[in-house]
């Protein structure tokens, strides 16, 4: 019997509401708000995209870091990663 995991959606909205962070089947994007709503989606890439499942993407209270879980450990248990998130254009 093949194992599979199942994620769900975790929505990280910041506080000024200009942007969302949030996965999606194992992979974290950012979609930016506009006028109309929230804009198109992106994948971040870099060193948070690998081949094992990213999730449960937030910013620390300062906004100066990213953390996320990777389920990169045996027996489908993750670890917690945190990256500079400068990257993040505030607009």
């Amino acid at each position: 019997m093949k194992k599979i995991l199942l994620f769900g959606v975790h929505p990280f909205i910041s506080p000024d509401e200009k942007f969302m962070l949030f996965d999606f089947k194992g992979d974290i994007y950012i979609s930016y708000r506009e006028d109309d709503g929230w804009g198109e989606p992106q994948k971040l890439n870099g060193s948070i995209d690998t081949e094992f499942p990213e999730t449960c993407p937030t910013l620390s209270p300062d906004g100066k870091y990213l953390f996320f879980s990777r389920y990169n450990e045996p027996n489908n248990a993750s670890n917690i990663y945190w990256v500079e998130a400068d990257f993040i254009n505030r607009k």
